[in-house]
């Protein structure tokens, strides 16, 4: 039995299955259960908050995707351990990051081809267009990542025909067109699940989703500085992620502060916010 306590609120405008799970969340945060503990049955958690069993499923469907509980047929519904922490804001690209802490990740290609334009290029867009990939990436089996890269075309001829499959973008920008990042700005987001991303995710439309949406720049190998410049002009790889919760959780180290903020400006190597009138 979980804590007596513990009680959902048929009142609250939060439905009961997102209320269960938060209290489930709760106690295993708190290390009322530890890693290995089964949980209460669906029919004893329908019993104690007097809910139905889909309800109940719905809850638990809910900490499987966290990665803070697994189902295992015929036994029941289990504390997994504590997820792993991955550096995904960190710019070295996804498949690296959860490579780095040996999380399995599967990549479909949804869609490979051309394009003229990117809406996140803000107007930058170079001659020759963007090579767009389309794609869903699976963590531990749970689909989690959907994205959409722009990649300056000029830079990357025949990408579009690649069989990109399991393959790391980054990796092949570097290995086979000498390409790397070097860094960039990405924003953070909440957002509702369209229903093409919902659909490939295994979600219902409009879920809360994370959307980090990224500019960085990429360099070629030296003797070619004329693509240089005009990959750094356009942003050369634009990236549209949408995040659902998963077996992990995203960390990025915060660097100390530097001093004290300056008055009426931003900390020093953080970019200064604009209003709405576009002012800094």
């Amino acid at each position: 039995m979980l804590q007596p306590t513990m009680k959902l609120d048929a009142t609250s405008p939060v439905p009961l299955y997102q209320q269960l799970q938060g209290l489930l969340r709760t106690e295993i945060a708190g290390r009322f259960r530890k890693a290995g503990s089964r949980l209460p049955s669906e029919h004893e958690l329908c019993r104690q908050f007097g809910i139905t069993r889909p309800t109940v499923r719905q809850a638990l469907e809910g900490l499987v995707r966290e990665g803070i509980v697994q189902k295992h047929r015929g036994k029941g519904a289990f504390v997994t351990e504590p997820p792993l922490p991955v550096g995904l804001f960190s710019l070295i690209g996804t498949s690296e990051a959860f490579a780095a802490q040996q999380i399995s990740v599967e990549t479909l290609v949804l869609h490979a081809g051309k394009t003229p334009l990117c809406l996140l290029a803000e107007g930058q867009d170079p001659p020759g267009g963007w090579v767009v990939l389309e794609r869903v990436r699976r963590i531990n089996n749970v689909p989690t990542f959907y994205e959409y890269a722009w990649i300056h075309a000029m830079l990357v001829p025949g990408l579009e025909l690649l069989d990109l499959r399991n393959r790391s973008l980054f990796q092949v920008l570097a290995e086979r067109y000498r390409l790397r990042v070097e860094g960039g700005r990405q924003r953070f987001s909440a957002a509702a699940a369209p229903l093409n991303i919902a659909s490939a995710l295994n979600l219902k439309a409009g879920a809360p989703l994370l959307r980090v949406v990224r500019s960085m720049q990429l360099s070629t190998c030296p003797g070619k500085s004329g693509l240089t410049l005009a990959a750094k002009a356009a942003g050369g790889l634009q990236v549209d992620l949408y995040v659902a919760p998963g077996p992990f959780v995203l960390e990025e180290n915060i660097p100390a502060s530097p001093g004290p903020m300056p008055a009426g400006g931003s900390m020093p190597g953080m970019p200064a916010v604009k209003d709405s009138a576009g002012t800094q």
